[in-house]
């Protein structure tokens, strides 16, 4: 059964983690977002074994568990999963169609292999619950970075890493307006907004639910590539871009729609995987 997000479960994933973040795919709030939107939408068997592995049963640590990918790939002593960085992407090349495994994750070190890989540990009830308790939480991370256009996507600029745009007077990247700029400048209410989408997600699960990570990857690459690199105005040529370019004022409410549906669709295909894994 499907319940619209409670206001106790909307304020547990408005809170800010107890560190700064650095500037990562969608950032701390939409991260969580997916991860709310996602543990609304579980069945009651999923829901159970989730809370099982994590120990809590209110959601907290569920959507808590959204952005501990991104924080341990900090620097810090005794790094748990050393070199863990490129797990968080894939590099499809910009001309090129669509995902393909022997060209794009050779080694299996990307965001589509990964989300297979740790998906089925999470599946293996015979594997240690520390190791299924991570595996939860690099699914719950990967799944939202492989929605974020420009994590599948790749011109020569290091996802749009190297391309320098002007915000509102601001000097960033592309990729950090995509991960993160766009929801600061249009979602206003971070748990108001939140409510829209969970609504949006329940209305709509059921055309969001299909897919394999290849799938998602491929269309967020799409995304990139129709969408994207376009709203500057001229599709750059390969390799970084300097001067910055300045993008119009209203560029994040213009590009929101896009944000909020790929959010939208994470949250979704999410809860679709953890339901397939606990039947």
């Amino acid at each position: 059964m499907r319940h619209h997000l409670s206001a106790a479960l909307i304020a547990l994933s408005v809170l800010p983690t107890m560190a700064p973040t650095q500037a990562f795919a969608w950032g701390g709030d939409g991260h969580r977002t997916v991860a709310a939107i996602a543990y609304q939408l579980l069945t009651p068997t999923a829901k159970a074994q989730v809370n099982g592995l994590l120990g809590d049963d209110s959601g907290q640590a569920f959507i808590n568990a959204a952005t501990w990918a991104d924080d341990i790939r900090k620097p810090q002593p005794d790094q748990p999963y050393p070199g863990s960085g490129p797990w968080h992407y894939v590099s499809i090349p910009f001309n090129d169609a669509m995902y393909v495994k022997g060209r794009d994750c050779k080694t299996d070190s990307c965001v589509v292999e990964k989300i297979t890989a740790f998906n089925a540990q999470l599946s293996d009830s015979q594997l240690l619950e520390g190791v299924r308790r991570d595996a939860l939480k690099f699914v719950i991370h990967f799944v939202g970075d492989i929605h974020q256009p420009l994590h599948a996507c790749e011109n020569g600029d290091r996802g749009a890493n190297e391309v320098q745009v002007t915000l509102n007077g601001r000097n960033t990247n592309l990729h950090s307006v995509w991960d993160s700029g766009i929801i600061r400048g249009s979602w206003g209410n971070i748990a108001a907004h939140q409510a829209l989408l969970t609504q949006r997600a329940e209305a709509e699960h059921a055309k969001w639910e299909n897919g394999t990570p290849a799938d998602w990857a491929t269309e967020s690459h799409t995304i990139a590539r129709q969408v994207v690199y376009p709203s500057l105005g001229n599709v750059p040529a390969p390799g970084p871009v300097t001067p910055p370019v300045v993008l119009p004022a209203d560029y994040a409410a213009k590009e929101a729609p896009v944000v909020d549906e790929q959010i939208v669709k994470a949250g979704v295909r999410l809860a679709s995987l953890l339901n397939g894994d606990f039947k």
